[in-house]
């Protein structure tokens, strides 16, 4: 990190496809499915059916580790990286920021704050 000013990401809303795929667009708690959609560039429908078949769910909250190993599992086995910039409980003493001076370029699925998100 330089310690300069950076200017921000610029930020895009983007579902993934899943208003277009006729999934309701209320609240979801979907983002890794959305995150997973657009950092692979592959049907939202695809994905979700994929997360579903290996034990993803929505809606569960009270077990995040396990969640985080299926989609790890899930992501790891069609050739994707997972790389822990920081341990749980660590915080604000991240050393990974989202910049992009931070970050590799390319398509990247980040995981923050127990909520997931494409970065291109």
């Amino acid at each position: 990190m330089n310690g300069a000013a950076q200017d921000p990401m610029p930020w895009v809303q983007d579902d993934g496809g899943r208003a277009a795929a006729g999934f309701e667009t209320k609240h979801a708690d979907d983002c890794v499915c959305r995150a997973i959609a657009i950092a692979t560039e592959r049907p939202y429908p695809k994905i979700y059916a994929e997360l579903k078949a290996v034990g993803w769910s929505e809606f569960r909250n009270d077990r995040l580790e396990d969640e985080l190993q299926r989609i790890r599992g899930y992501l790891e086995a069609r050739g994707w990286r997972w790389i822990q910039t920081i341990q749980r409980g660590d915080g604000f003493n991240s050393r990974v920021h989202l910049r992009a001076d931070e970050l590799p370029v390319g398509r990247l699925i980040v995981v923050m704050s127990e909520h997931f998100a494409a970065v291109v």
